[in-house]
């Protein structure tokens, strides 16, 4: 009973891998070849451990780069290119001190129709 509990939590955690990475931009085939056919890595103990770097995924090219660095010791941690924090943070433009005198500025009152002109 225990094993097929833990069975069908792991199922459950893939299935909310998969459809997160799905909504941050990673091609499906990516996506299934590193939750369903990845093994954890174990070096031999003699090696000392990779260095991770983070790349924006491209596809093909990121595959190709990873295979390029991890022979020299690196280890590749893809990320989209498009984030949900590249969509949502839109910094506005600074205004200069000298742009920010003599302003005159209008808010509305959300519950009467007034609104409050001020400089």
């Amino acid at each position: 009973h225990v094993h097929t509990h833990s069975n069908n939590l792991k199922a459950k955690e893939k299935e909310h891998l998969y459809h997160t990475f799905k909504v941050n931009g990673y091609p499906p085939d990516f996506i299934k070849r590193c939750i369903y056919h990845c093994r954890p890595q174990t070096l031999p103990t003699d090696q000392p451990p990779l260095t991770r770097i983070p790349l924006p995924y491209i596809q093909n090219i990121s595959e190709y780069a990873a295979r390029i660095l991890h022979q020299h010791g690196v280890a590749v941690l893809h990320r989209p290119i498009n984030t949900i924090c590249k969509f949502l943070s839109k910094p506005r433009d600074l205004l200069h001190k000298e742009d920010k005198t003599n302003m005159i500025y209008k808010i509305n009152c959300k519950s009467c129709p007034k609104t409050y002109i001020g400089q």
